[in-house]
């Protein structure tokens, strides 16, 4: 009895110092209640009224149910170490990616997928840091460690090559993957684009890819700014500068505050020879953002 009203108490002051919430109230109510049946049925001997406790034997099928709720409660207990984990390495994997530790971010990101590979946010994650690899394989081929003697050069060229190729496809494949599995989810497709746009940076094959999911992701988000800004920056490496043009007017429509985006557009109105707007475009940069030094290098050497 000391230790429900002990129970009770705790739940009182939690329930009137804490912020009140569904679980803290419900014990509140039901903690009386549960004492009470207690009292109730608290088993009585005839020697010993007060004091001497009711024994019952158990049967077959009570070490079955026994039996069956705590392989159940071992595999729910497995499971929920398995999530921790996978949340874990997926949370390190994502750190690391930031801080460009790559490889280290990769292995963990790997993890994370094969702990829970249900979870389409780890594979959104993973396809991304599989395209930084593919990158970061591709820079080696084109400048290979100078420690390498020449004579061991093409056999290591060869195995860049084959790792390379073997992570853009894998890559692709996990960004196939979550799509398939959730193919109006804005954020996913935004994690598509980022892996083909590294991926256009190795090889100019996959630029219609990351047209076509910036694209896709305009048609669910029509008033995002920066997914414009991204169109515009592929269509003037694919030298579409016309349509580059287009798309970043669009965007100062959507955004005129857009810093990088009027940069942008003054760089490529300059670079097509429009001066005068280039100087319209740089003149307002210079006026609202006083700390872009870029903007006011290349006013000051328009004629």
């Amino acid at each position: 009895m000391p230790a429900l009203l002990s129970g009770f108490l705790g739940l009182a002051i939690s329930n009137f110092f804490g912020f009140a919430v569904v679980p803290v109230a419900l014990f509140f109510f039901l903690w009386p209640a549960l004492a009470l049946d207690l009292v109730k049925k608290s088993p009585v001997s005839k020697h010993h009224p007060k004091t001497s406790p009711k024994y019952y034997l158990l049967q077959n099928s009570h070490y079955i149910f026994i039996t069956i709720t705590i392989l159940l409660a071992l595999f729910l207990e497995f499971k929920l170490i398995n999530w921790w984990r996978a949340d874990f390495h997926f949370s390190r994997g994502k750190d690391y990616v930031k801080l460009n530790q790559v490889q280290t971010g990769f292995n963990h990101l790997q993890k994370a997928v094969n702990l829970m590979p249900s979870e389409p946010l780890f594979h959104s994650e993973y396809s991304e840091a599989l395209a930084k690899m593919a990158l970061i394989y591709h820079q080696q081929l084109n400048t290979p460690p100078a420690e390498i003697p020449p004579d061991q050069l093409p056999q290591l060229q060869a195995q860049l090559t084959t790792l390379k190729n073997q992570i853009i496809s894998q890559a692709i494949l996990e960004s196939n993957l979550v799509i398939q599995k959730n193919p109006v989810h804005l954020s996913y497709w935004k994690s598509r684009i980022k892996v083909f746009l590294l991926l256009s940076t190795i090889d100019q094959q996959y630029q219609p890819a990351a047209l076509e999911a910036l694209q896709t992701a305009i048609d669910l988000s029509p008033t995002d700014p920066k997914l414009k800004y991204n169109l515009a920056l592929l269509y003037n490496q694919m030298n579409q500068t016309g349509l580059a043009e287009q798309i970043l007017q669009e965007t100062l429509n959507l955004k005129p505050d857009y810093e990088i985006a009027r940069l942008s557009l003054a760089s490529l109105y300059q670079q097509t020879n429009q001066l005068d707007l280039a100087k319209q475009h740089y003149q307002y940069i210079v006026d609202h953002f006083p700390s872009n030094q870029t903007a006011k290098e290349r006013l000051n050497q328009l004629p």
